[in-house]
């Protein structure tokens, strides 16, 4: 018997109207690696989407993707839209066990044009060049998530061997300072027992728990 696919357990929180956001940013521990190997992808990353559903996000991944990979840890950024649509990746770069990873997303510019202003962001992991994604004049990015992806697992020891990841250190920095965070949950995916909580709504310093 398989466990679900997709976005397993996530929170969101949407910017405020007339608002942008500069920076996005989230650390964490890279976790042991899972117990048991069933050709299983194991994602998690915070990211920011737009209004067309194109999100920008650093990830940590366990398994394949359409970047590479394999049954390792490793990061890269991404650029993607739902259900096989358009993407663009950074470098795949392997990471281990232990090791902090703080995922970035910074606004670069903003161009007002007419009355569809175009944006510029950088996505990258902290200390980790090689993973730079720069996309230019795309949509404002309004939507940040902190996330739980997984696919072909058949039980609950093809998740790392962890009771959970601490998404921490969350920062969100708006144009007019720090954000005023209220993250929402969804524990969209609960058959092995998995689900999120928010642990602090702060900015900087906010902290949001990942079980597996």
């Amino acid at each position: 018997m398989s466990l679900s696919n997709g976005w397993i357990v996530y929170t969101d929180w949407t910017k405020p109207a007339g608002r942008f956001i500069k920076r996005f940013a989230t650390t964490w521990i890279v976790p042991p690696p899972p117990l048991k190997k069933s050709g299983q992808k194991v994602y998690l990353f915070n990211g920011i989407q737009s209004p067309d559903n194109m999100i920008l996000q650093p990830v940590l991944q366990w398994g394949n993707s359409a970047v590479g990979g394999g049954d390792f840890w490793s990061v890269s950024c991404w650029y993607a839209g739902g259900g096989g649509g358009p993407a663009n990746y950074s470098r795949l770069v392997p990471v281990n066990s232990s090791q902090s990873l703080t995922g970035v997303i910074e606004l670069v510019d903003c161009d007002n044009i007419g009355f569809s202003p175009v944006f510029s962001y950088m996505c990258s992991f902290e200390g980790i060049d090689d993973t730079k994604l720069i996309k230019n004049r795309i949509q404002e990015l309004s939507l940040c998530y902190e996330v739980l992806e997984a696919y072909g697992l058949q039980a609950k020891d093809n998740y790392p061997a962890s009771d959970k990841t601490v998404m921490g250190g969350i920062e969100i920095m708006l144009d007019n300072g720090e954000a005023v965070l209220n993250w929402k949950v969804n524990n969209r995916i609960t058959d092995c027992g998995q689900h999120i909580d928010v642990v602090s709504n702060n900015s900087p310093g906010g902290e949001v728990d990942i079980f597996y």
